[in-house]
């Protein structure tokens, strides 16, 4: 796998874990297993937040790496505050999902759950305060390597909060501060505290516009796959002839599903070289794949020319 260079100068693996669906209580042991995957086939790191896993995912990577915490490197975040009562939910969901999952209606019930549980928008000098050291240690560590806002807004960050991060600079609890937001909103806080969004995480697939070549910091990309999927099926059924197209340039079967999940995940991979893209998957042989496609030189070759061909008909069609 390709190893990238963070801004403390650290190395770590291009491809980094998203820790969403890691739980503690009843599902303790597959979180186990999934990181085990991921640790066993070379990613590195790993990225957690607050509100991950119910609240526990941090608790779930600190305890499972307690004696290897110098062979990875951490991102968490702060700005979404962690669920109440996290360890009952995880257990209430893991006995009721299998069942109410299949319900009309039940994932934006779920959602609503979980956005009341855990608000967003947590961005006052204290509450962040208070968000990193709990953070520190679920995670059992004295620091941590990106320390990210969590989809925060411009004007958000205000000159009190930017004390507070170069504060944790200056203190070594951190290496690096960015954002874990929406792309224009990295914009234009890169634009206004330069040094606060060394790190710029967002969502980046092959119907995005393409990464900058000069960003000024590190890019962490996520949704390379799930996203592009929707998008791809809506672009195959009002074009029927797209799928035959996007074949041809990049000289893979797309109809195969497991062949396009492959081919999109090495695109973000080839847009983002010296970058972190960021995947997920409650599947170890999925994570195990994934590590596979990143030291793939013919499918990241095959995604960056979907990327092109995309890209080549968007510009045509917008003419």
């Amino acid at each position: 796998m390709r190893h990238i260079t963070l801004p403390s100068g650290r190395a770590t693996s291009q491809l980094g874990l998203g820790c969403g669906p890691l739980h503690g209580g009843l599902l303790a042991g597959a979180s186990g297993r999934l990181l085990d995957a991921a640790f066993e086939a070379g990613i590195r790191h790993f990225d957690v937040a607050p509100p991950y896993g119910l609240g526990l995912a941090e608790g779930v990577v600190g305890g499972h790496f307690a004696d290897r915490l110098d062979e990875i490197t951490l991102a968490t975040k702060a700005g979404i505050a962690r669920p109440r009562r996290p360890l009952l939910m995880s257990s209430v969901r893991h006995l009721v999902k299998p069942v109410l999952g299949r319900l009309p209606g039940w994932p934006a019930a779920a959602q609503q759950v979980r956005d009341t549980a855990a608000p967003s928008g947590n961005f006052d000098p204290d509450s962040v305060r208070r968000s990193f050291a709990d953070s520190l240690l679920r995670l059992g560590a004295d620091k941590v390597d990106i320390f990210l806002l969590h989809e925060i807004e411009a004007a958000s960050l205000t000159p009190q909060l930017a004390e507070l991060l170069n504060e944790l600079l200056r203190n070594g609890l951190t290496d690096a501060i960015g954002v874990g937001t929406t792309r224009d909103e990295a914009v234009k806080i890169a634009t206004a505290y330069p040094n606060l969004a060394a790190v710029q995480q967002y969502r980046w697939n092959v119907f995005e516009s393409p990464l900058p070549a000069d960003p000024g910091g590190l890019v962490i990309t996520h949704g390379a796959i799930g996203p592009a999927l929707e998008e791809m099926a809506a672009r195959f059924a009002a074009d029927p002839d797209a799928g035959a197209r996007w074949s041809a340039a990049a000289n893979a079967d797309l109809a195969d599903t497991r062949v396009l999940a492959d081919v999109l995940l090495a695109a973000a991979l080839a847009e983002n070289r010296t970058g972190l893209m960021l995947f997920y998957s409650h599947n170890p042989d999925r994570i195990r794949r994934a590590v596979e496609v990143s030291g793939n030189a013919k499918l990241i070759d095959a995604g960056a020319a979907l990327s092109r061909a995309i890209r080549h008909e968007q510009n045509f069609h917008h003419a």
